[in-house]
C-alpha cells in the first residue's frame, strides 16, 4: 500500500490502541501496509522521531548501567540502525538490548530474516543466548509504558488533588526500567558486552559530532519536488557563476552544496528521489573536480571526478557518464597525458551526451590529439565538433562551465592548432574566442576561458615575431584581480613567458613583457 505518511501513520495507531491492541500488534500492522524495516516499525508505533528514540535509548541505558559513563545516542545513528541490512549501520546485540527495552518488546520482534542473515555468525549466537537465559523476564506485550509523574500544577479544568478523569491516549513518552532486569545482562562487562568502555560508545561520541555538521537529520531528510527544484537551481547557479567569479570561493559553495545532498541521501528518501539526488551529487561532485583541476589540485579532482562516475552509475545517467569523461579529459590534458585526455573525450562522445557537452568532448579530443602529435585526428575531431554544433538541438542540462559555448569552441580551437603550429589559424580562432565573450551577456562571459584564449592568441603571436599584438593580447590578462588568477591561468603565463624567453624575437620589449608576465605570476593569490 502506497503512503505510510505521518498522518496515516497516527490513524492507524490511535485506531488500533483504542480498539484494544497492543504496540506489538501496532507494529506488525504497520510492517504490513507499509513495508517499514523492524524497528522502524516499533518507532512510528509509538510516535516517536528518531531523536525522541536517541533520548530515550540515552535515558534507557543510563538507568540500566548506573553508575557507568555513558554516551548519549543521537537520532541519525537510530536511523541508520533502521536501515540495516539495506545500507546504515549494524546494531549490535547490545543496542538491539536496549531498543528491545525502549521499545517494551522482546529482541525477536526487532528482527527478521534478512537481519539475521546479515549478522556475523558472532552477534547470532550472543542474541541466542540472551533470548533462552531461563531469568530473563517474559515481555510485557500487554503492558502500556507508565507516563512519568504528573507535575504539581494541575491541568485547566481539574483541582488540585481531585481525581483525574479516565483518559485514553497513546503510549506516554517515557517507558519504565523493569527494575527486576538482572544484572548480568547490562552490568559492564557482562558477557562481553561494556557499554561505557566498548568501541561502540566511541562511535556514538563520534557520531554526535559528526551530526552536529550535516545540517540535516535523517528524519526530517524526506526530499519532495520542491526541495528537487531548489537543489537543481542552486546547482545551476554555482555553474553559472564559476564563469564570472573567483574560483576558490564558488567550489567552498559547491563542497557545501555536495554535502547538503549527501546528508539527504543518507536519510530516507524514495527511490525515484534517490536517483535525483545521485544525479544532483553526481554533477556537484563533476563541478567540484573540474573547479579543483582550474585550481591546481589533481590528485583531488580525480577523486571527485570518479566519485561523480559512481553517481552517474548510481542514477544511471548516461549525459552525466559524459560530462564525466569530459571533466576527466581535461584533468589528463592539464597533468600532462594529452593521449589519454583524448582517448577520455572520445569515450565520453559515446554515451548519451544530447547537449553541448558532444561539442564539448569533440573539441576536448581535438587539443589531446594535437598535442599528442596526431595531427590527422587532431583535425578530424575538430571537424565533428563543428558538425556537432550545426546539429545541436537541445537546451544545456546544466549549463555555466559544463556548457559549450561558440566561444569556448573556438578557445579550445584556438589552442589545437597552436599544438599543429598552424599559428595564423590558432590567432584567428582564438581571437574569435576572446570577441565572443566580449559581446556575450555579461552572465556567460567566461574570464578564465577568455584569459586562456588571449595567452593562446599572444603566444602565436610571439611565435610570428609580432610582440606588438603579443603585448596587446596579454593586457587584459596582466590586470586580473589575484583572487581570479586560477592556477591554470598563472601556469599558462608561465609557459608563455619561457616561449619568449626561448623561442621570443629577444630584445628589451621582449624582456620586458617576459618581466611582467613573470610578476603576474609571483603575485597571483
Amino acid at each position: 500500500m502506497k503512503s505510510g505518511a505521518k498522518a496515516d501513520r497516527s490513524a492507524l495507531r490511535h485506531q488500533l490502541l483504542d480498539a484494544g491492541q497492543t504496540i506489538d500488534d501496532v507494529a506488525a500492522e504497520m510492517r504490513r501496509r507499509w513495508r517499514f524495516r523492524p524497528r522502524e516499525s516499533y518507532r512510528h508505533a509509538h510516535g516517536w522521531s528518531q531523536d525522541e528514540v536517541a533520548a530515550r535509548f540515552t535515558e534507557v541505558a543510563a538507568g540500566l548501567a548506573a553508575g557507568t559513563r555513558t554516551v548519549p545516542m543521537v537520532g541519525t545513528r537510530i536511523g541508520e540502525y533502521e536501515r540495516w541490512p539495506v545500507g546504515g549501520r549494524r546494531p549490535s546485540p547490545y543496542v538491539l538490548t536496549v531498543l528491545a527495552e525502549v521499545y517494551g518488546t522482546d529482541l525477536a520482534g526487532l528482527l527478521d530474516q534478512a537481519d539475521t542473515r546479515a549478522m556475523p555468525e558472532q552477534d547470532r549466537t550472543v542474541l541466542a543466548a540472551l533470548t533462552r537465559r531461563p531469568d530473563r523476564p517474559a515481555p510485557r506485550r500487554e503492558e502500556q509504558p507508565v507516563a512519568p509523574p504528573r507535575p504539581a500544577v494541575p491541568e485547566p479544568g481539574i483541582a488540585a488533588g481531585a481525581p483525574e478523569p479516565a483518559r485514553v491516549s497513546p503510549p506516554p513518552l517515557v517507558a519504565t526500567v523493569d527494575s527486576r532486569r538482572p544484572s548480568w545482562l547490562f552490568g559492564p562487562g557482562a558477557n562481553g558486552i561494556d557499554p561505557a568502555g566498548s568501541a561502540e560508545a566511541e562511535i556514538v561520541a563520534g557520531a554526535a559530532t559528526a551530526a552536529a555538521e550535516f545540517g540535516e537529520r535523517a528524519e526530517a531528510s524526506s526530499v519532495g519536488p520542491i526541495t528537487l527544484e531548489q537543489l537543481q537551481q542552486d546547482l545551476r547557479a554555482i555553474a553559472r557563476d564559476y564563469l564570472t567569479q573567483p574560483p576558490f570561493p564558488v567550489l567552498r559553495r559547491t563542497l557545501h552544496q555536495r554535502q547538503r545532498v549527501v546528508a539527504l541521501l543518507e536519510g530516507r528518501v524514495r527511490p525515484a528521489h534517490a536517483r535525483e539526488l545521485y544525479l544532483l551529487a553526481g554533477r556537484l561532485c563533476g563541478l567540484a573536480a573540474w573547479m579543483m583541476v582550474d585550481l591546481g589540485y589533481p590528485t583531488e579532482a580525480g577523486t571527485h571526478a570518479r566519485i561523480a562516475g559512481l553517481c552517474a552509475d548510481l542514477a544511471d545517467h548516461s549525459p552525466l557518464r559524459g560530462w564525466v569523461r569530459a571533466t576527466q579529459s581535461k584533468l589528463a590534458y592539464w597533468d600532462g597525458r594529452p593521449r589519454s585526455s583524448a582517448e577520455l573525450a572520445e569515450e565520453g562522445l559515446r554515451q548519451n551526451v544530447r547537449d553541448s557537452g558532444r561539442v564539448m568532448l569533440a573539441a576536448l579530443a581535438a587539443r589531446g590529439w594535437a598535442k599528442a602529435g596526431d595531427a590527422d585526428r587532431a583535425r578530424t575531431a575538430l571537424a565533428v565538433a563543428t558538425t556537432e554544433r550545426e546539429t545541436l538541438a537541445v537546451a544545456d542540462e546544466v549549463g555555466g562551465v559544463w556548457s559549450c559555448s561558440q566561444a569556448h569552441q573556438h578557445y579550445l580551437a584556438g589552442t589545437t592548432h597552436l599544438w599543429l603550429r598552424d599559428l595564423e589559424k590558432s590567432a584567428r580562432a582564438a581571437d574569435r574566442a576572446v570577441w565572443l565573450y566580449q559581446i556575450a551577456h555579461p552572465t556567460e562571459r567566461c574570464y578564465g576561458a577568455e584569459s586562456m584564449a588571449l595567452l593562446d592568441s599572444a603566444t602565436a603571436h610571439v611565435l610570428t615575431g609580432d610582440l606588438t599584438e603579443a603585448a596587446h593580447r596579454l593586457a587584459p590578462v596582466l590586470e586580473l584581480p589575484p583572487e581570479k588568477r586560477a592556477t591554470l591561468i598563472t601556469a599558462r603565463a608561465g609557459d608563455l613567458r619561457r616561449t619568449l624567453t626561448r623561442s621570443g624575437p629577444g630584445g628589451r620589449p621582449a624582456a620586458e613583457l617576459a618581466s611582467d608576465l613573470a610578476h603576474f605570476e609571483r603575485t597571483a593569490s
